[in-house]
């Protein structure tokens, strides 16, 4: 049985009533954020490509590997970035060459006295 008590109906009413500024206070509020995932719309755009593009470059293995939440898949904003800057190497190739490339970071940063 659903929970009919004033309270639950309140926030229901809130919820409802309050929707549109909520978003608009979530939007400005992640504006301010940097973003760390896009989804596919947002990383087709990225990369100048259309949607059925990306979801086709996808399916066959040409772009990062994406990792899904709640159903959503999203692509991190660095992989895609270091894709692209990398000539968009398929998946195989863009995960060796990523491995690669956080070694490296790490030699860095601990040659440097720098925390790992």
């Amino acid at each position: 049985m659903a929970d009919t008590s004033p309270d639950v109906m309140l926030s229901l009413a809130d919820d409802a009533e309050s929707s549109p500024k909520r978003l608009a206070k979530r939007k400005k509020m992640t504006s301010r954020l940097p973003r760390l995932h896009v989804r596919a719309d947002e990383a087709a755009e990225l990369n100048g490509v259309s949607l059925a593009t990306w979801w086709r470059w996808d399916s066959s293995g040409a772009t990062p590997r994406a990792t899904k939440i709640g159903g959503v898949k999203l692509w991190s904003v660095r992989s895609l970035k270091l894709w692209s800057r990398w000539n968009c190497p398929n998946r195989r190739e863009f995960v060796e060459r990523l491995a690669e490339f956080e070694a490296e970071t790490v030699r860095r940063t601990t040659r440097k006295g720098g925390r790992t």
